[in-house]
């Protein structure tokens, strides 16, 4: 049992510090995005990661355990590293326009991919601790906190693929040619009679 704790203990922690970081990094986005659809779902994104963050830490806090980094594995102590390269990165940049929105939204979809993936294994793990069907009991609340957190890093990865899609469409029209029809009667041909 010790040992289930401690695993759920450390994991949660890290989705603490990663939340905290992605939320670091999507506020940055926030401030340097010029499209409003795309800032609009990057808030969203942002906001998330934020309560997510908050949630997390009120559980640890409850239970008394701790944060620590060092506890987290490879992947996770890696991914937060990436993100705060990438957030010193963006912040360098003045604006960012939809085809370098673009191609951060890949990378940016990588990190939910993660946290999702994180989630649900998390999620598997503290429910098979106990099958209870008192719906008070701390655990069955914490399996519903699960059950929306996995649910909403869902949705940050559709609201992902739509900012792609737009970013993607802003950079096809930027790249159309300019053409200028000086004469477009000369085309024209009237109908056969």
């Amino acid at each position: 049992m010790y040992y289930r704790t401690a695993v759920l203990e450390r994991n949660i922690s890290c989705l603490v510090l990663l939340e905290r970081q992605l939320c670091q990094l999507y506020k940055i986005l926030l401030k340097k995005t010029e499209d409003l659809t795309a800032k609009s779902l990057l808030h969203y994104i942002a906001s998330d990661s934020l309560k997510h963050s908050v949630i997390l830490e009120g559980i640890l806090k409850e239970t008394g355990w701790k944060i620590n980094e060092s506890d987290c594995d490879a992947n996770i102590r890696y991914a937060i590293t990436q993100a705060d390269a990438l957030s010193k990165d963006v912040s360098r940049i003045p604006k960012i326009d939809n085809v370098r929105l673009a191609s951060l939204t890949d990378g940016l979809a990588d990190f939910e991919s993660l946290l999702l993936e994180r989630y649900s294994n998390t999620f598997q793990w503290s429910t098979s601790q106990s099958q209870t069907s008192d719906t008070h009991s701390p655990r069955r609340m914490g399996k519903n906190i699960f059950e929306l957190i996995v649910s909403d890093e869902e949705r940050h990865q559709d609201a992902l693929a739509t900012i792609k899609r737009l970013s993607d469409k802003f950079e096809l029209q930027d790249n159309d040619p300019f053409v200028r029809y000086q004469t477009p009667d000369a085309w024209y041909r009237p109908p056969a009679r």
